[in-house]
């Protein structure tokens, strides 16, 4: 049986995470918003432990996050280290009260739809072994080139991981093509020869919000090419890490 994972957005008395919700939901990202506390109680009694994460204003009071904790905690599968600060970034000392006391996700502005999305991703998929896509995939805008019988064709990675990759173009390979695959990485160009498991929007997957393109699985990666990659993916995580 599909399993609902939402992310819970708590918001303050200023509104910070009201057009961030708008994003979200135009992004294709199962959320819900609480503008109140007494809201937030209401949507984990409501949703229980569907609510996965929960993502709260940067300037939040350590209080004010025990609130919220204290409030949806025992209705919702979530935790301090399930919760994370979006917004501009505050001071140092701030971010290190934030980090003691257990807040293990960040982002800071500006961002766009790409980082929302690896975000909440990130934050309900995190510690379980349920996705498919066996190596977390973070959002890119890798310019590519992407071969299938002689054919090149110019595309842009719209995620990456150390096993396979979102392309984006508006004339995806069917399922099953054999493609050669070349990333412009900042380092340098890697090359992976993979296959087509799925294209959207043909199939039912988590494409909503995406541009049209095709998922590919790496099949042969070349060690300098899987190095390259592994260090390029650990540097973007770290702008998620608080």
């Amino acid at each position: 049986m599909h399993e609902n994972r939402l992310v819970l957005l708590c918001d303050d008395d200023k509104g910070s995470l009201g057009d961030v919700a708008l994003q979200l939901v135009r992004a294709g990202t199962d959320a819900v918003y609480a503008s109140e506390l007494y809201e937030a109680d209401l949507m984990a009694r409501q949703e229980g432990r569907n609510i996965r994460a929960v993502i709260v204003p940067s300037d939040i009071t350590i209080e004010r996050l025990d609130e919220v904790l204290e409030c949806i905690g025992p209705h919702a599968r979530v935790n301090v280290e399930d919760f994370a600060v979006l917004g501009r970034r505050p001071p140092d000392k701030h971010v290190e009260l934030l980090r003691d006391h257990g807040v293990g996700w960040r982002l800071w502005s500006p961002y766009d739809d790409r980082d929302l999305r690896f975000l909440t991703w990130g934050l309900v998929w995190a510690g379980t072994n349920d996705d498919l896509r066996i190596h977390t995939r973070v959002p890119t805008a890798l310019p590519a080139k992407a071969v299938r019988r002689g054919a090149e064709r110019d595309v842009l990675i719209g995620d990456l991981s150390r096993s396979g990759a979102y392309i984006e173009t508006p004339e995806p390979f069917p399922a099953g093509s054999q493609v050669h695959l070349s990333i412009a990485l900042p380092v340098g160009e890697v090359e992976f020869y993979g296959i087509t498991r799925w294209v959207a929007p043909e199939t039912q997957g988590p494409v909503r919000g995406r541009s049209p393109g095709f998922g590919m699985e790496f099949l042969e990666i070349p060690d300098g090419s899987l190095r390259a990659v592994i260090e390029h993916l650990e540097s973007e995580l770290d702008r998620f890490a608080l």
